[in-house]
């Protein structure tokens, strides 16, 4: 598969994860059978010796959750290294007092089909934890990356209750 953008294979799945208008990938052999990207238009082109597939404009889009910040940053605390000098995540007392804390509102048009939907995040820090109520479904260390939080893998039942992720 040749792919510009994020692809994740998940069981007999494979999903495109693209900000572009009009995504697009190559596969080399081409599966047997039509593609369907929840009934969008998906364009056939020999590419090579590789079949492109491009989904139409407009069958994929970017939906806004609503982020509220709960609790602004403190200050940070000073950095921890340990014996081979390298530094040390920050200790929960400070995830619980200085870090900055947001509520995430997933939409619920989200939630009512939320097979192959991330929720995307950018951001800075240390540390991030994803939480759904008092449980925690994510956790990531700051690698300049954007952050995918797929939303299938998440108890919708508690993020209807509760309202955020």
């Amino acid at each position: 598969m040749l792919c510009a953008d994020g692809v994740v294979f998940d069981g007999d799945e494979v999903r495109l994860h693209s900000p572009g208008a009009e995504p697009s990938f190559a596969v080399l052999p081409a599966p047997g059978s039509a593609l369907v990207v929840e009934g969008k238009r998906v364009r056939e082109e020999a590419d090579g010796v590789c079949t492109r597939y491009t989904v139409g404009a407009g069958a994929l889009g970017d939906t806004a959750a609503h982020v509220t910040l709960v609790r602004p940053a403190g200050p940070a605390p000073e950095p921890v290294t340990g014996v081979q000098g390298r530094a040390s995540r920050p200790a929960d007392k400070y995830l619980d007092t200085v870090a900055a804390e947001y509520r995430v509102d997933v939409p619920e048009e989200l939630l009512r089909a939320p097979a192959g939907v991330l929720l995307r995040l950018r951001w800075t820090g240390d540390l991030a934890r994803a939480y759904v109520g008092d449980v925690l479904v994510a956790d990531q260390f700051y690698s300049g990356r954007v952050w995918d939080i797929s939303l299938d893998r998440l108890p919708a039942g508690e993020l209807r209750a509760r309202g955020r992720g």
